[in-house]
């Protein structure tokens, strides 16, 4: 029967390694820990409302629960804030951000529950201003509420920024005879610029916790998913979104091993754009895959060389052009290079402890922030509260400042503008309901002499658009000796995965206050769309950043 299977999928899929699906599975599977939190979507009511303020406390508690602290100046950093960063006091949000995205106009936009951080983003979702500061929510609402008019319930769905800045989202829950978590092939579209969530056309197939992706040339890419509960099936055929035509099938890059099947490998993909134009795959089992998304699609499998087992609840992300670090089982974590043909894996040193369902974030000075966490999924045993930052320079991690809050299953972690990191939610089910955040202000930010925040460069001017390739002035503040120019994309990240988030750097020259910078020259490394622009000074402190839009044409 394998052998069977083995010969439709070489005659479906061209230059494909010959591989005995079964044993790779049986091989990989073993070493993946049943850490999922019960079919990733039991709600449990009895779990406690943490608003930041302590369970089930009210806003009352707000006017002595030391808000001012959100602000980093108002901060009185301990002596090691250079060494080990500060996390500011919790602060509430309206809803547990399950998803989250940083949009072009500097607002994170988050939904997944509603406002008791009950199961469910089918009628609520949220904006933030971080820039107006975490607020008494209930008192000014800075987290503003917005209706949900599509039908949809968005949550464990997939979610990107398209190249205009509008976020897709795909697919998503849906009920069935009164029975939670099956799934639905919907389309929405949230616009920033009018506060809007619309219906787009649907999908051929229904998505339940999809990967979405943003391509080099505009279109978008899902990939994976559940199809049905029971008895479960995945939806193993990705899909191509072009803005002028629609949805259209990858009809013969469907793929079990890749992004279906039963074996964990629909539930989000670990996907992401790769130098060569296809999409790079490291299944949760260790298999890894190009799918190249022109015409109807094929897939290959480029290496037989296999990385550890990793886990669905294991964070991964893109560090730098082609480079990917993946936290994988017993605190082992790899890094794989894209750039080699074909892709090669190396470890780099582990992390200090188990973190299942921790977030990885990619910070404006390149290096990356492992935050979140536990040594077992989704409960409060041997919780991490204290973040940890890999540097790609020597592949070491160095432990971080506490946060108050366990980030668990549903947490999420975003690079904000001003060079901080939100860190948020968990829940849903959980132990704690987490309707709330915390900032962390990463080392960059302080003075080595423990008397307050550094000083910061500065973007005096800058275009709201860059064409790859070319060259672009920007102005930076008098007295300012830059040091690197830096970019990363926005991020928009749910179920400890941020496939839309990327990290390059730029060559430039200064010549006083005006920076000449030259732009990346291939798209499938910087993917268009917007992209936080650092400038980080001689004493490696970076700027606020500007957003641009970064074009191919």
């Amino acid at each position: 029967m394998t052998r069977i299977y083995l010969f439709a999928l070489l005659i479906a899929l061209s230059a494909l390694a010959v591989v005995d699906a079964e044993a790779v599975g049986k091989r990989n599977l073993s070493a993946v820990p049943e850490d999922r939190a019960a079919d990733v979507g039991v709600d449990d009511d009895s779990a406690p409302v943490d608003l930041g303020w302590g369970p089930r406390r009210g806003p009352s508690a707000a006017k002595s629960s030391g808000f001012k602290e959100f602000d980093a100046a108002a901060l009185t950093p301990p002596p090691d804030a250079h060494i080990n960063g500060v996390f500011g006091a919790p602060f509430s949000m309206r809803l547990i951000p399950i998803h989250a995205a940083l949009l072009p106009n500097g607002n994170i936009y988050y939904y997944g529950t509603d406002e008791a951080g009950g199961q469910g983003a089918k009628f609520l979702h949220a904006v933030w201003e971080p820039e107006l500061g975490p607020d008494e929510v209930f008192d000014t609402g800075t987290h503003k509420l917005l209706p949900h008019s599509t039908g949809t319930d968005t949550f464990c769905a997939a979610q990107a920024l398209t190249n205009s800045g509008k976020l897709m989202i795909t697919g998503g829950d849906a009920i069935v005879n009164g029975q939670r978590n099956w799934s639905n092939w919907d389309t929405n579209v949230y616009d920033p610029g009018t506060n809007e969530l619309e219906s787009s056309q649907p999908m051929s197939h229904k998505r339940w916790y999809p990967t979405l992706l943003a391509l080099a040339n505009g279109d978008m890419l899902v990939l994976g998913g559940r199809d049905a509960r029971s008895p479960p099936t995945s939806s193993p055929t990705p899909e191509v979104y072009t803005p002028a035509t629609g949805w259209k099938t990858l009809s013969t890059a469907t793929s079990n091993l890749a992004y279906g099947g039963t074996n964990t490998s629909w539930y989000y993909p670990r996907a992401f754009p790769a130098p060569n134009g296809k999409v790079f795959v490291l299944a949760h089992h260790g298999e890894m895959f190009y799918l190249d998304p022109t015409g109807t699609g094929s897939i290959i499998r480029p290496t037989n060389t296999l990385a550890p087992g990793s886990s669905l609840s294991l964070p991964i992300v893109s560090f730098a052009p082609g480079k990917i670090l993946s936290l994988r089982t017993n605190r082992r974590v790899i890094v794989v290079d894209l750039n080699k043909t074909p892709p090669s894996r190396k470890d780099t040193a582990p992390v200090s402890r188990l973190r299942y369902w921790s977030n990885l974030t990619i910070l404006a000075n390149g290096k990356v922030m492992v935050s979140g966490g536990s040594g077992v999924g989704n409960k409060l045993t041997n919780v991490a509260y204290n973040a940890e930052i890999w540097d790609p320079a020597t592949g070491k991690w160095t432990l971080q400042a506490a946060a108050q809050k366990p980030r668990l299953y549903h947490s999420i972690a975003l690079l904000l503008p001003d060079a901080s990191v939100l860190t948020a939610g968990g829940g849903a089910p959980g132990p704690v309901r987490n309707l709330n955040g915390e900032i962390f202000y990463p080392p960059y930010l302080w003075k080595a002499d423990g008397s307050g925040l550094a000083s910061r460069p500065s973007i005096e001017n800058a275009p709201g658009t860059v064409i790859l390739g070319r060259e672009f002035d920007v102005t930076v503040g008098s007295g300012d000796s830059i040091a690197r120019v830096t970019w990363v994309r926005h991020g928009a990240v749910t179920h400890s995965f941020d496939p839309a988030t990327s990290f390059t750097e730029l060559s430039f020259t200064q010549s006083g206050g005006t920076l000449t910078v030259t732009a990346p020259q291939n798209a499938n490394v910087a993917t268009p769309g917007y992209w936080m622009m650092f400038v980080i000074n001689q004493n490696g402190v970076p700027s606020v950043a500007k957003t641009l839009h970064v074009t191919d044409t």
